[in-house]
């Protein structure tokens, strides 16, 4: 289970409105807005959430320790706070980054990515987009899909970037240690990042490599694409894709991660099969996993550094010790978190909605939850010891396995327990990631002693 428990946050909202509303199909991969928009507002009714919109800040100042918040548009002036949260969004790190070879290029020949663009007018022309990250990938496919003649990327770089390295930042670990590095350590980890770049969603890569009227040039000065625009011999129209301009400046195997979106993915989707009432519940209890996998994950990543350099350092007792003490660690965690979400529960339940049918509804499953940290600890551990051994192609076939016994959980259990059997299907997947993983952990051992032996 481990920390990928997240991921259901995520996927969560395309399923559920897939059930809860008529089935309709989109074209793409990812949700249109107005569905999106519509399935937030569904949210925002069903879990109550206190929303006010059309509210601006002015300022902000601190007041004995707690924030004051002055505003605009609500029925009050001002309102004092614990914690404010500035979701602004990417503008909210910059401003779009306007290249300098477009100056004196009539506007009516360029866009920025962030401008509104009427791709319809672009028809039977050619058009060039210089870069190649993703809101270039998206201005070339909707242009080609306008039926533009050709679309030509721009592209200054030897290769496109097809690994997006920038996704480390979103860990856990990451960010707790980030704030106590030195300045030259976290300008490193964000230069790196910066300068690698994203690829494109898979997604919007396929809408464009799908048409043979797209080409791609590397190693490409954008002198010349301002030349060739301003002949006319390069396209009829440029757009400029550069990135936001921040404030700050500018195992081959990998970890199983499609097998648990997959299983994530399955219990949203089932539980939208349950009822509104029953989606909700779960969504509500779903958060007891995440706050569980906050302080198992600690015991796992102490298990991750301890066994990654017991292996390096081929030590097998030491690797022995750091498996053993973090695992009674994590057996005692996992107590505390039983017996808090036992006595607790309750009360954490109501702060998380207010209506009393889903508050009724999670108290059902809630024992569920009480066990889980009990039969999952064990996972939370060998996935630490297995990653730091950098054993993942063991940890990604437990996961498959793991994935087939909860479906069929799962199969068998909803026609007769229901909702119930969603649960526990995360048990029964809990239990065989643990025995699998610890029916595997001599191989551990196995790769500390392979320098010992003679």
């Amino acid at each position: 289970m481990r920390a990928i428990c997240r991921i259901c946050a995520i996927l969560q909202p395309i399923k559920c409105r897939t059930v809860t509303m008529a089935a309709k199909p989109w074209s793409r991969d990812k949700i249109p807005r107005p569905m999106w928009m519509d399935y937030l507002s569904w949210y925002r009714r069903v879990m109550q959430v206190p929303v006010e919109n059309g509210v601006a800040p002015a300022r902000v100042e601190p007041e004995e320790g707690l924030l004051r918040l002055h505003v605009t548009g609500a029925a009050q002036n001002s309102i004092l706070t614990r914690k404010l949260v500035m979701a602004t969004g990417r503008n909210g790190t910059g401003a779009p980054q306007i290249p300098a070879f477009v100056t004196g290029l009539d506007r009516a020949f360029w866009a920025h990515s962030a401008d509104p663009i009427d791709f319809a007018a672009l028809r039977g022309k050619r058009v060039a987009v210089v870069g190649v990250g993703a809101s270039a990938v998206d201005n070339a496919a909707e242009a080609l899909e306008a039926g533009a003649s050709e679309v030509r990327h721009l592209i200054r770089r030897t290769k496109t970037p097809t690994v997006n390295k920038f996704m480390g930042i979103g860990s856990y670990g990451f960010t707790c240690d980030f704030a106590g590095m030195d300045d030259a350590w976290r300008w490193r980890f964000m230069n790196y990042s910066f300068a690698t770049q994203s690829p494109s969603p898979r997604g919007s890569t396929l809408r464009v490599s799908r048409h043979p009227r797209r080409h791609l040039g590397h190693r490409i000065p954008h002198r010349c694409a301002v030349d060739g625009a301003g002949a006319g011999h390069v396209g009829h129209h440029l757009v400029a894709c550069h990135p936001q301009r921040a404030l700050c400046g500018s195992g081959r195997d990998g970890v199983p991660v499609h097998p648990a979106q997959n299983l994530y993915t399955s219990f949203v989707f089932l539980s939208a099969g349950q009822g509104d009432v029953n989606l909700a519940a779960n969504q509500v209890l779903l958060q007891f996993l995440h706050l569980f996998s906050y302080m198992l994950d600690a015991f796992a990543f102490s298990a991750e550094a301890l066994v990654g350099q017991a292996v390096g350092a081929r030590a097998v007792g030491p690797l022995r010790r750091a498996a053993i003490l973090s695992g009674k660690w994590a057996l005692g965690g996992s107590l505390i978190l039983t017996t808090a979400a036992l006595f607790g529960g309750p009360q954490l339940i109501a702060l998380m909605t207010t209506a009393p049918h889903v508050q009724a509804e999670a108290m059902r499953y809630l024992p569920w939850v009480c066990i889980m940290p009990l039969v999952s600890f064990g996972s939370f551990i060998f996935d630490g010891i297995f990653i730091g051994a950098t054993m993942s192609r063991q940890m990604r076939n437990v996961m498959f396995v793991s994935l087939i016994l909860y479906l069929a959980t799962i199969l068998i259990g909803l026609p007769l327990i229901g909702n119930h059997a969603l649960w526990l299907g995360l048990i029964v997947m809990s239990l065989a990631r643990t025995l699998l993983m610890a029916r595997s952990y001599p191989q551990v051992e196995a790769k500390a002693r392979v320098a010992q032996d003679p």
